[in-house]
């Protein structure tokens, strides 16, 4: 938001309404001939994890996990593991949140190289400073990445 400005006048703050609705998945609309502005709910489309991420996935060399309850970090390189992982990662769609406050604390975090990227995945799913709705298919990633501590070595 550094390009806004918050307008302070008379003990009253001023924000870029329209800058604000279209970030946290309202949608803002204007008629001019009644000078009025209207901000409804935009239908929760679900967005691609691929789409959010800029990445299709297929080219994942290298994944690190960090838990967040130890800081444990193991380092996946075998083909099979992360080709699951790549798998899930796949298939979810995400759509926004609507309260877009920030969270605290997190179950893993992924750092994903992916051929020349190095793409981030929080279990929070605070990806790309949005945060989105937990699905059943990030609830079924977690119990793997989780489920992963236990079976890979650590390096």
């Amino acid at each position: 938001m550094s390009e806004y400005k918050v307008l302070n006048y008379e003990n009253h703050a001023y924000v870029p309404i329209r800058f604000i609705a279209e970030n946290v998945g309202i949608s803002i609309n204007y008629n001019p001939h009644l000078n009025e502005i209207t901000l409804k709910d935009a239908p929760l489309v679900p967005i691609p994890l691929s789409t959010i991420l800029k990445s299709d996935f297929n080219n994942i060399t290298k994944i690190e996990v960090q838990y967040g309850d130890s800081g444990k970090v193991i380092k996946i390189n075998d083909v099979q593991t992360i080709g699951d992982i790549s798998s899930k990662l796949k298939e979810i769609k995400l759509s926004k949140k609507s309260d877009q406050s920030r969270s605290y604390g997190y179950l893993y975090y992924l750092t994903i190289m992916d051929g020349d990227k190095e793409l981030t995945y929080t279990s929070t799913l605070s990806l790309e400073d949005v945060y989105y709705e937990l699905t059943p298919l990030t609830n079924e990633l977690d119990k793997y990445i989780l489920a992963l501590r236990y079976k890979v070595k650590v390096n």
